[in-house]
């Protein structure tokens, strides 16, 4: 499954960064972004090591360069390491990004401050087993911020498929499109029906997951959607609010 995922995401890598150009790395939001995770933290100035899950476009791994701070990026991808080693290279930054599986890390214990996880454990294949791994890499008091949302729970649940379907109607009619347009439509669908957490109710199953690995002081914000889309992501996305996961090890 694994390795089926990680060719699906290589494939899709050119359409997903386009979605994300680097002028967006400069906007007040994905500024915001940051700072709220390093407020999260206590951040009083003193850098520290960030490990971003999954860091795409490179846009929040950019961000959080600014910040002086030790900012290392990992993603499955390949093709998303590159566009991110050359959006690195442009905007001069010294954030740090190398292919990884974020399920099987390559690092020490107790190597990371913070790790950040912005819309990946819904793709991965055993996401329970993903939270004990970064347990693992957390120093002592470290803290995991994740985002991310119930993206594929309309199509088990008879109630938000209706209500997923009208509001389709109401996209294509304004943008001509609507939500989860993939390169390859086939294999990300058939994807999206078989991963683990599809079919899970969120955030409930990441506080117990969480909790039952060790994660201390586990709390949830339900809707952090001005925190981390603009207007038109969120109008696409608006039957689906990201929330935000944290604990500390």
């Amino acid at each position: 499954m694994r390795k089926r995922i990680k060719n699906y995401w290589e494939g899709e890598a050119a359409l997903y960064c386009n979605s994300f150009p680097i002028e967006q790395i400069y906007t007040p939001i994905v500024n915001n972004w940051a700072n709220v995770i390093l407020k999260q933290y206590n951040y009083v100035g003193k850098p520290v090591d960030i490990l971003e899950l999954g860091s795409g476009t490179g846009c929040l791994l950019l961000a959080l360069s600014k910040t002086e701070n030790n900012v290392t990026g990992i993603d499955i991808s390949n093709r998303m390491i590159n566009i991110t080693k050359d959006r690195i290279k442009k905007a001069g930054a010294l954030a740090k990004t190398m292919q990884m599986d974020a399920e099987l890390l390559l690092y020490e214990d107790d190597s990371f401050d913070i790790i950040i996880g912005d819309n990946l454990l819904w793709t991965l294949s055993n996401p329970f087993e993903a939270y004990k791994e970064w347990y693992r890499v957390l120093k002592p008091n470290g803290k995991i911020f994740i985002f991310d949302a119930n993206w594929n729970l309309w199509r088990f649940d008879k109630e938000l498929y209706k209500k997923y379907q009208e509001y389709q109607k109401y996209l294509i009619y304004k943008y001509k499109r609507g939500t989860h347009i993939y390169c390859n439509q086939v294999e990300g669908e058939e994807i999206d029906k078989i991963l683990y957490l599809s079919d899970k109710k969120r955030p409930e199953w990441d506080i117990n997951a969480m909790k039952q690995i060790g994660y201390r002081n586990v709390y949830t914000w339900m809707d952090v959607s001005s925190l981390v889309w603009d207007k038109t992501t969120l109008e696409y996305n608006k039957q689906t609010l990201p929330f935000m996961v944290c604990g500390e090890k």
